[in-house]
């Protein structure tokens, strides 16, 4: 019996929300720091998006420092549009 492992499109995309899941929330992952340093352009293009998260909370927080995000505004994040604030 052979020992291979079926790659399909729907395991490629539960692995990369799983790498965007942990980058969004800021936690580290020993998965992911060992792939990263058996592969060095995976290695680079988490530091890469981990410098992209925090340009964008940066940004976040100084758009909205002075705003104070409403009930209705919420949903609409949530629902993945822009509040009407932005």
């Amino acid at each position: 019996m052979s020992k291979y492992k079926k790659i399909n499109e729907a395991l490629v995309g539960d692995f990369l929300n799983a790498i965007f899941r942990s980058v969004g929330k800021g936690a580290g992952s020993r998965a992911l720091d060992k792939l990263s340093k058996k592969d060095a352009k995976f290695a680079k293009i988490r530091k890469d998006l981990e410098k992209a998260r925090q340009d964008l909370d940066k940004h976040m927080k100084s758009k909205g420092a002075d705003t104070k995000l409403s009930r209705k505004d919420m949903k609409a994040i949530y629902r993945g549009e822009l509040p009407d604030w932005l």
